[in-house]
């Protein structure tokens, strides 16, 4: 078979992997459990995936088996298996070249043996020289040949074996991908998928391993151990039986060795897998880690199956549904809920926070199925129809918009893919972000940043609502569409969406009553029930449950029930209101996970607590951070970024010297391993003296043969115990420092992330993909340079060295024949080097884009489902690995015909220097015993390096991950909240004045954000920031907590400078609300204590922190109470829920600034009412910045700043500006509806 033509064989079928790809994808089965490929994905999605429970609950679960042998190859092609049946044929036959080797090794032995009792005249045989000299001249050319043959099989069994294994990575990395968005949002609601980063490069790599080169090298040796055995027994059975009887032995050692080993590598997966997923969480919510200086505690669908009716009118019913999330069973959320909406009617959900009006939303869009009862889309149940179909005919706009890090153009594109340039304008004419676009230097073209980070919440939301109506959708969900968006904005979008309604089947789920009063009915639901329908004029005049909600938002100042009364009425751990909320900043979609996942678990698996060792997406935005308009462009592609990385990457070397001063800490291992390696060393050259020496007996006086060997016999004995020894010490000292280097490592690159400014986290090459990859699979490369490969390189210099004293020692002449190989070798592990280290490159680029773009898919997954764009992250998930797949597939050569080349040379030389020896004997320059002390010990020194050429690749990609390690533990930031430097301060007034600050961010450094911008603030007062959305607001709260630094001017805190103080000081001061709320996969007292993490847990102020924020009598309601979790990101509370949590994290400091943005913005009327409250409780003797859209939330504030353009326009009480008819009064009536 050609090699040449397997290639291109392999390369014309590499051109259909796409479409092959895509049938696959299309063609997969769905059921209500979501996606099921019994012949090929049944495994995809394996158990270790599952919910991780308590730890005494994890020990009750049964111990997941390892697959068989061969199921490990179950996702190979008929390439695949040609391709690795060819080179398992191939392997077989390279393991007959040893036993041959061996033979012809020992016929040339009996030769000088033969010759030198000849010449000593005690034998009666007879060999001339010439005779001698031609028989093994014969045997050694014979014994070069088989080099070559060894060469060729060798080359093709390992380029072969790679090449499928390579193959069958790419193809389960995409199929796993696959599977993973074809679950439906159930599973993830059941699932951890906070660590699938880690597991598509640290999982993938060890399957990729394991199914490679290794497994034709093992059926090689196998092939040759069977060989020998049987030329053993044919040749002398009795010694054989003897040599075999230490078999037994060998296999119970190797299946201990075996098991040990795949208990270990488990349990390291799951662990870091665990970390991985922590990992993720934290650095997707950067800024509320910095906010409560966390950073020290983080470190301690798609079926072809399925009706697709040709026209849809919008009929929606809902008939006697009954529901619970799979993540709660017990706790039921609709309870026999009957609905009945006409083709162009608007019918709006409301309800008090947690009462179901989300998940009518979700049940729409089949992100779930019903327990009993259905929901019928023209009169079709929904689960009858073809998913994509009806996603693909559903407009859906979320409260939390989210966007991906791709252009403004391909954002919108992603509602309709087909839609032309024209169609994307229009699109966002109506929603009201053309205006903004073609302000833009890159207009369409402008990247909006990873998960839309560079915009801010307006901005982000207008984009979502354009990518909702350009597929003109015949039933339009709204979920607080307009709640991110400040006053004029609401305004236009309002209009916009009024106007967008028509004609379709609208379903409004809403907090803000007076958005939803021309709706053609109100539905009232409480309880999981409908209370109320009708209109708002027929509910006002019942005033039943409507009319008590109505008179609660337009009142605000009246006294109600007991707030904490409301609160223990809500249904317990509802799903976030939100459809498409996960709790996440920035995001609000999201991967739910586990209920009972704990850090702790990850601390006993990785060392402790505070690391974090392991794989995920930055969702930035704790505060809705806006951006001025100008600044979301990013003038360049994040991927070109990362493309020059690469080339840095190719370019750079490390120290090895500070590779291993990274390893000083573990010194004394490395000293022990590193002695013992270099005494093993020595035990190969020993070997062949004593072999030579025995053979030399064998020449002498038979009654002296059996008394001469005895003593040879104890010496080989003696080197078995101390190889044992010394190779066990080297093995056992070194992998523990390489695994403490790992682990170690994984801390300092996630302390050093921690340790960064936000200019860093804005850069778009250190996306969350980018990192984790640095985590899960850099940390871990770098020991191919330290650990057990350092060993593997001692032992070679000791036996280098001391096989070229050996040979020069016994006769110079054939010592400089043998080490005149060593340069050849050493010169095809150079070629090799520069061929791995530039694919490593490659591979790992790639790697990170997958990553990013699998976990851009996987957090944001209801949107990706909501617009049927499974597919589409698959492809693109796909691409960003083709890349690397093709460049492996020439390293696959590369590597067949070094190692060939490798193990071949050691045949070829024994050949060509037994041949050169044989006539030096002849010519009496050299006893045939040291001639073979010499061929036994130096080329036992070449196959040694030869083992060092074997762990080439590791040592390149050690290299290669080093630099990129090295590179960003030396990145040192401008504002380090971790240094002791700076002003600290025991209590603060707070004062603070911003003097003439001009400021823009790092990543647009020629567009202002602030041109100017004065104010005071007061100590104990409350002063609100209001304007337009992009105006600056929350770029004055990110400078007043230090996230940046002024360009000029200055921010004061008490007269002092921010940046004289220490960061970490700061911050402690300064209590953060966020719109978003940002939780923790901790349970609910460990999140509020998260408010203060530089002392231990204190239940007493975390009880009366949640007092404060009425949500204690919430807690205690609780089956686990206090103890409860609130899942991955917070995903298991309503949204109402989440931010009482929030507003407690906050207040446990007791700090003197308490910062609000929209803090109740997101809140249904009955929770905005009692959050309002807890927050009006809060402000008192406390000096409150607030950032408000909604303008009757700050009426009471002491001061009323309003900026525009990055300036104050305007500043005064709400009467003294109405006063003035400026800004704030056309803001004021705008909202209000006034003319």
């Amino acid at each position: 078979m050609s090699v040449n033509g397997d290639s291109k064989n392999f390369e014309n079928r590499s051109k259909h992997y796409k479409s092959d790809f895509k049938d696959e994808f299309v063609n997969g089965k769905y059921t209500n459990k979501g996606y099921v490929d019994t012949e090929n994905l049944d495994v995809a999605i394996s158990e270790d995936n599952k919910e991780n429970g308590k730890e005494d609950e994890k020990k009750d679960e049964p111990e997941i088996p390892p697959v068989g042998f061969f199921t490990l190859f179950r996702y190979s092609s008929g390439l695949d298996k040609l391709l690795m049946t060819f080179a398992v044929i191939i392997a077989f036959l390279s393991g007959t070249a040893m036993p041959a080797v061996m033979i012809v090794f020992g016929k040339v032995i009996d030769k000088l043996i033969i010759y030198d009792l000849v010449v000593q005249n005690r034998t009666n045989l007879t060999m001339t020289t010439e005779e001698f000299l031609d028989e093994t001249s014969y045997l050694c050319i014979l014994n070069m040949s088989l080099g070559l043959v060894f060469l060729v099989c060798n080359y093709i069994m390992v380029s072969f074996f790679s090449l499928a294994a390579a193959n069958q990575s790419f193809r389960i990395r995409c199929m796993f991908m696959s599977s993973v968005l074809k679950q439906d949002i159930g599973w993830y609601d059941t699932n951890e998928t906070g660590d699938f980063a880690s597991r598509i490069t640290g999982d993938l790599m060890k399957i990729q391993d394991g199914i490679g080169e290794k497994v034709c090298i093992c059926a090689s040796f196998l092939s040759s151990t069977i060989l020998c055995v049987g030329c053993g027994i044919y040749y002398g059975w009795k010694f054989a039986l003897v040599i075999l009887s230490i078999t037994p032995v060998l296999t119970i050692a190797m299946a201990i060795l075996s098991k040990i080993q795949a208990s270990v590598s488990r349990q390291e997966m799951e662990a870091y897998g665990k970390a991985g997923a922590v990992a993720e969480e934290v650095l997707s919510s950067i800024r509320t880690v910095f906010a409560f200086g966390g950073e020290r505690k983080e470190i301690q669908r798609s079926s072809k199956l399925g009706k697709k009716p040709e026209s849809l009118s919008g009929i929606i019913s809902l008939k006697n549904v009954h529901f619970n999330y799979p993540a709660r069973p017990t706790v039921q959320v609709l309870r026999g809920v009957s609905l009945n909406i006409q083709p162009g009617e608007t019918v709006a959900l409301v309800g008090s926070s947690g009462c179901g009006k989300s998940t009518i939303v979700q049940l729409i869009l089949r992100f779930y199925d019903t327990l009993e009862g259905m929901v019928e889309i023209d009169g079709n149940n929904v689960r009858e129809l073809n998913v994509g179909w009806l996603r693909d005919n559903i407009g859906l706009v979320g409260q939390e918009p989210v966007l991906f890090s791709t252009t403004i153009s391909q954002n919108i594109r992603y509602g309709k893919q087909d839609a032309t340039q024209e169609e994307i304008e229009e699109a966002a004419k109506t929603a009201n972000v053309h205006d903004f676009i073609e302000a833009l230097p890159m207009k369409y073209n402008t990247l909006v940043g990873e998960r839309g980070t560079q915009l801010s919440g307006g901005q982000k939301q207008r984009i979502a609502i354009a990518r909702a109506l350009i597929k003109n959708p015949k039933i339009l969900l709204l979920d607080e569409a307009t709640s991110a968006l400040d006053t004029e904005s609401e305004a236009v979008v309002q209009a916009a969406l009024d106007e967008a309604r028509r004609g379709r089947t609208t379903v409004i789920v809403a907090h803000r009553l007076t958005t939803i009063r021309t709706a053609d009915k109100i539905v009232v639901l409480g309880d999981g029930e409908v209370k109320e329908i009708g209109t708002h004029d027929d509910l006002m005049n019942s005033k039943g449950i409507y009319y008590q909600l109505v008179s609660t938002q337009t009142k605000p100042d009246e006294e109600d029930d007991d707030p904490e009364e409301i609160i223990e009425e809500l249904p317990v751990l509802e799903r976030r209101t939100s459809v498409l909320s996960n709790g996440s900043v920035g995001s609000g979609d999201g991967l739910p996970a586990s209920l009972q996942r704990q850090l702790s678990s990850v601390a006993s698996a990785v060392g402790r607590k505070a690391s974090i060792t392991g794989g995920y997406d930055r969702q930035i935005s704790a505060m809705s951070f806006e951006r001025q308009i100008s600044s979301v462009s990013v003038e360049k592609d994040p991927y070109a970024m990362v493309l020059d990385d690469e080339k840095l990457d190719k370019k750079a070397s490390p120290s090895q010297y500070r590779l291993l001063k990274m390893s000083a800490p573990e010194w004394p291992y490395a000293l022990v391993g590193g002695l013992s390696a270099l005494f093993m060393g020595l035990t190969f050259p020993s070997f062949g003296i004593i072999f030579g020496e025995v053979l030399g007996v064998l020449s002498g006086d038979k009654d002296k043969i059996s008394e001469n060997t005895a003593f040879f016999c104890l010496l080989f004995f003696a080197i078995g115990v101390a190889t044992f020894v010394f190779n066990f010490l080297q093995v056992f000292m070194f992998t523990i420092a390489g695994e403490k280097l790992t682990s170690r490592l994984r801390k300092l690159v996630f302390a050093n992330i921690l340790t960064q400014d936000m200019e860093f986290f804005d850069n778009p090459k250190n996306s969350i993909g980018s990192l984790c990859s640095r985590l899960t699979s850099d940390a871990s490369s770098v020991q191919g340079a330290t650990g057990s490969r350092l060993s593997t390189l001692l032992q070679a210099i000791s036996t280098l060295i001391a096989s070229i004293v050996l040979a020069l020692w016994y006769n110079y002449k054939v010592g400089f024949l043998v080490l005149a190989f060593i340069p050849i070798v050493l010169f095809a592990a150079y070629f090799e080097s520069r061929v791995v280290s530039r694919d490593v490159t490659s591979e790992k680029t790639g790697t990170e884009l997958a990553s990013k773009v699998a976990i851009e898919a996987i957090e944001s997954i209801r949107t990706v489902a909501s617009l049927h764009k499974e597919e589409s992250f698959y492809m693109q998930f796909y691409d960003a690995l083709l890349g690397p797949h093709r460049k492996s597939r020439v390293k696959s050569h590369v590597r067949g015909i070094i190692y060939g080349f490798a193990q071949g040379l050691q045949a070829f030389a024994y050949g060509l220097t037994m041949y050169y020896g044989s006539s030096l004997v002849a010519e009496g320059e050299i006893t045939y015993s040291n001639l073979l002390k010499i061929l036994e010990g130096v080329l036992l020194g070449v196959m040694m390096i030869g083992q060092t050429v074997a762990f080439a690749p590791d040592y390149q990609k050690a290299k290669v991950s080093a630099v990129r390690i090295f590179r960003l533990l030396d990145l040192k930031p401008k504002i380090n909240a971790f240094s002791n430097e700076g002003i600290k301060l025991d209590s603060i007034k707070g004062n603070i004045n911003f003097q003439k600050v001009y400021f823009n961010y790092p990543s647009r450094p020629k567009v202002r954000i602030l041109r100017g911008l004065s104010l005071d603030i007061e100590t104990g007062k409350t002063v609100a920031l209001v304007g337009s959305s992009g105006c600056g607001k929350s770029t004055c709260v990110q400078l007043i907590e230090r996230f940046y630094d002024t360009q000029h001017g200055s921010v004061y805190l008490d007269d002092k400078n921010v940046k004289e103080m220490n960061v970490a000081n700061l911050r402690s001061h300064i209590g953060v609300v966020s719109q978003e709320p940002v939780l923790f996969s901790y349970s609910i007292a460990e999140n509020i204590a998260y408010g203060d993490n530089s002392k231990p847990m204190d239940m007493n102020k975390v009880i009366q922190a949640a007092r404060q924020a009425n949500i204690h009598n919430f807690i205690k309601s609780l089956p686990q109470g206090y103890d409860t979790p609130v899942g991955d990101k917070g995903t298991q509370l309503s949204g109402g829920q989440k931010q009482r949590v929030a507003i407690a994290r906050a207040l446990l400091r007791d700090p003197k600034i308490l910062l609000l943005d929209e803090a109740t913005s997101a809140l249904d009327a009955e929770s905005e009412k009692i959050v309002q409250d807890a927050l009006d409780k809060a402000r008192s003797g406390r000096t409150c910045l607030v950032i408000a859209h909604r303008l009757t939330t700050i009426q009471n504030a002491d001061v009323i700043i309003v900026i525009h353009k990055g300036k104050v326009v305007e500043k005064g009480t709400h009467q003294e500006l109405l006063n003035k008819k400026g800004h704030y009064y056309n803001l004021h009536n705008t909202q209000s509806g006034t003319p």
